[in-house]
């Protein structure tokens, strides 16, 4: 067996294979059908992945439900329980359940002030030129990473981030010499 023929035998659902990493997707009208085929698809996950001898990570094995379902899904892998989050995390988008992407956003903006607090402490040791670079090289991406997620967010998570990249510019005293 190979891993690629892995797709094989989920056949109903979406299976995405990364290097490392098996995400799976599916949806159901009816969540208690949902729960049922997830956990028979974990079953036969956790069968291929053993005679292939390979291990799933229970503790990193997490579920989200998106949509307006209120209904408390009970997954389990093996002998473990399938933690259901709000919050999910997958090459390095971060989903929730009402596709809002607060948190992505919220996680680039941390990311973009943290590398904009280096370029401040060394900007007296650059010049104006080398600074731009850096900001467009290291602070600019973090701003728009995803930005086709962007189109759906609502106006206050995009004035987020302007304000966060105005503020940026105006702290690393880059705004008076360019606009970007």
């Amino acid at each position: 067996m190979y891993v690629n023929d892995l797709n094989y035998f989920i056949t109903d659902k979406s299976l995405r294979l990364y290097a490392d990493d098996t995400t799976q997707y599916a949806s159901d009208v009816s969540p208690m059908v949902l729960q049922f085929v997830i956990n028979s698809d974990l079953g036969v996950l956790s069968s291929w992945f053993r005679k292939n001898y390979l291990q799933i990570n229970a503790a990193k094995t997490e579920a989200i439900a998106i949509g307006p379902s209120t209904y408390q899904y009970v997954f389990h892998l093996n002998d473990s329980y399938v933690h259901t989050k709000d919050t999910l995390k997958i090459l390095g988008v971060v989903l929730d359940s009402k596709l809002t992407f607060k948190e992505q956003i919220k996680e680039q903006l941390n990311k973009a002030c943290a590398k904009a607090s280096a370029l401040r402490r060394i900007r007296k040791f650059v010049s104006k030129d080398v600074l731009v670079r850096l900001y467009k090289a290291y602070v600019l991406p973090h701003l728009e990473y995803c930005s086709p997620l962007s189109l759906g967010v609502g106006n206050a998570e995009t004035t987020k981030i302007e304000t966060t990249n105005y503020f940026v510019l105006r702290t690393i005293r880059l705004f008076e010499v360019c606009v970007l």
